[in-house]
This record gives C-alpha cells, sequence and structure tokens, in this order.
C-alpha cells in the first residue's frame, strides 16, 4: 500500500518553523563563544585563565574575540605546525560561521504570502544598504517571489547546521591540544534535510507536543 503524500508546508507551519530554527542558530552560534572562551584557558593555571577568559568576555564583538584568540594560538603554538594547522582550520571555519551568523542578526524579514513553501518567510539584506553585494546580481525572479539568495526556513536549517560543524571543530581542537587521542568526535558538515523531511519532523513535533499539554 503506498503511503500517502502528507499535505505541504502550510503558511502557518512555515512560519513557526521559521522561528524555531532562526532561535536554534541564535542559540548555537553562542557555543562557539564558549569553545573559544576554553581554548585560551587550555594548560593555564586557575589565576591565569580566568584573567585571560575575563579578558576575552570583555571584548564586544564576536569578531574581536575570535582575533583574539587566532593571535593567542598563533603565538603559543608557533613551533607546533601540525596544531597551527588545525587551528587555521578552526579559524577559518568559525569566521565563516560567523558571516551566515550574521545574516540572522541584520538581514531583514521579509514574507513572500504567494511564493512556493519554504520561500514564504525569508531574510534579505537590509533595502537600505547600496552597497551590499547582493543587490548587484542580475534579477530574474517572478515578482511576488523571494530572490534566490534570501534565507528561508532550509537555509537556516543550513547554517545551523554550518555552526554545528564550527562547534564541533573547535571541540576537536582543544582535544588535540589537550592530547585526548582516544576521543574522537565526528566534524564533518552535514546536509539539510529537504523541506518534506523537515515538514514531516516539525508535524511530529507540534503532535507531540500538543499531546503534552
Amino acid at each position: 500500500m503506498t503511503k500517502k503524500k502528507a499535505p505541504p508546508l502550510t503558511p502557518n507551519e512555515e512560519q513557526l518553523m521559521f522561528y524555531q530554527e532562526h532561535s536554534l542558530c541564535i542559540t548555537q552560534f553562542a557555543g562557539l563563544e564558549q569553545e573559544l572562551a576554553g581554548i585560551i584557558a587550555l594548560g593555564r593555571d586557575r589565576t591565569t585563565a580566568t584573567a585571560l577568559q575575563t579578558a576575552f568576555f570583555g571584548i564586544e564583538s564576536f569578531r574581536s574575540k575570535l582575533e583574539f584568540v587566532d593571535r593567542f594560538v598563533q603565538e603559543l603554538a608557533v613551533e607546533n605546525r601540525a596544531q597551527l594547522d588545525l587551528w587555521r582550520d578552526c579559524h577559518e571555519t568559525t569566521k565563516q560561521a560567523q558571516e551566515r551568523r550574521n545574516k540572522l542578526a541584520h538581514w531583514s524579514l521579509v514574507v513572500y504570502a504567494d511564493d512556493i513553501p519554504g520561500r514564504r518567510v525569508v531574510l534579505v539584506p537590509p533595502p537600505l544598504n547600496p552597497s551590499h553585494k547582493f543587490r548587484k546580481l542580475p534579477q530574474k525572479e517572478r515578482a511576488g517571489t523571494a530572490p534566490a539568495y534570501a534565507v528561508g526556513v532550509r537555509q537556516l536549517t543550513e547554517i545551523r547546521l554550518y555552526i554545528a560543524h564550527a562547534y564541533m571543530k573547535l571541540l576537536n581542537f582543544q582535544l588535540r591540544a589537550l592530547e585526548a587521542k582516544n576521543v574522537t568526535f565526528d566534524v564533518s558538515l552535514k546536509e539539510a534535510p529537504m523541506l518534506a523531511e523537515m515538514t514531516d519532523t516539525f508535524r511530529a513535533w507540534l503532535k507531540m507536543s500538543a499531546a503534552n499539554v
């Protein structure tokens, strides 16, 4: 017997799923700061570690925090080529995660009510920023549809998975620095599920939540 195909994501479901994924991204990104703070405490005595972490959390922007840790590691590991290579990979991945997270913080929320499921609630670059690189791309979309570069619910999931990818790399770097060779983590970048699978998972979560009320 053929399984009946579930109806597509509704506008209300899409809005709820969008905000859920957006919140998960922001919450998960906070974990990167914790891992960076852990890196500067590696091998330090308690007093020195506390002083370094106090200085770290006194820095406001994430970009400056990352550069602080970068200079710290580059100085300490100057004669350890393997550790430096591992860190540079972590640094670049974390930098890319930050750029993805910035879309969540600085792009504008727009609703395209007549677009297809998954593209009705999206983030787009600030419309009043004439220097934004996306404004220079040719526009071929139909009127009333989200531009190709807009961040919809599945793209939010891709960002969340990339942030998790960066987190696991930072954690792995700490373990390698501590020579915990018997502990390994999967640091590969996971692919976001297709929208139909995401919809099924979300509906199952809603059903379970309603049953617990």
